[in-house]
């Protein structure tokens, strides 16, 4: 009778495999939640970076209209 309960507690438990199975993969989800968390992007943020931009595309373009005018400009006046 000893021997038989000896086998029996040697033998571990399929479900407790695959507990431990489940557990460390919830710990690995929570990990990977995590880093998606920390990267994350606001709708502020994201409204924040498209303003930006916009100016930036708006000043170059500026910028470069008021040379393109000013070189036109230039070649007309030594021209003549």
């Amino acid at each position: 009778m000893l021997r038989v309960m000896e086998s029996l507690r040697k033998k571990t438990c399929p479900m407790e495999s695959r507990v431990e199975a489940l557990e460390h993969n919830v710990a690995l989800i929570r990990q990977d939640l995590a880093v998606v968390l920390s990267n994350y992007t606001t709708k502020a943020d994201l409204h924040r970076e498209i303003s930006n931009l916009t100016w930036k595309v708006i000043a170059w373009t500026t910028a470069i209209c008021s040379l393109l005018t000013s070189a036109v400009y230039f070649i007309t006046r030594s021209g003549a």
